[in-house]
């Protein structure tokens, strides 16, 4: 199987795709896209890919946001990477946003809360050892 990962996040307000080999990120681009996830996320699709000189039959997984977050922005992500690996017969991992967000501090020991804006003056959290 490939080391190609091909990584979708449309949580929040902001669409982001990264194309990685092992664990090394060959391209990556996000946009600010509020309520167009829809609208922008092939051709931010399609600019990662091509940055990294890849094609999606060069694919081994694809990795997707499941929140928590928008619904309907993650519910666009999750069915763009469905189409791709029905299309190409590949498997599809399902990453929470907040478990990426607590992998990102730099926290060795203690409690970790990170929080992602919900909005309407809440929060969307989950507390880590």
């Amino acid at each position: 199987m490939s080391e190609v990962l091909l990584a979708i996040e449309t949580s929040g307000r902001w669409t982001g795709v990264a194309v990685a080999e092992g664990s090394r990120v060959m391209a990556a681009r996000q946009v600010e896209t509020r309520n167009s996830h829809n609208e922008m996320l092939p051709g931010l699709v399609a600019e990662a890919m091509s940055k990294a000189g890849k094609d999606f039959c060069d694919l081994g997984l694809i990795g997707v946001s499941i929140g928590p977050g928008s619904f309907t922005a993650l519910r666009i992500g999750l069915l763009y990477a469905a189409g791709i690996a029905f299309a190409h017969c590949m498997k599809i991992v399902t990453v929470m946003t907040l478990d990426v967000l607590n992998a990102c501090l730099n926290v060795e020991d203690g409690i970790r809360l990170p929080l992602v804006d919900a909005y309407k003056g809440e929060v969307f959290t989950a507390l880590y050892k």
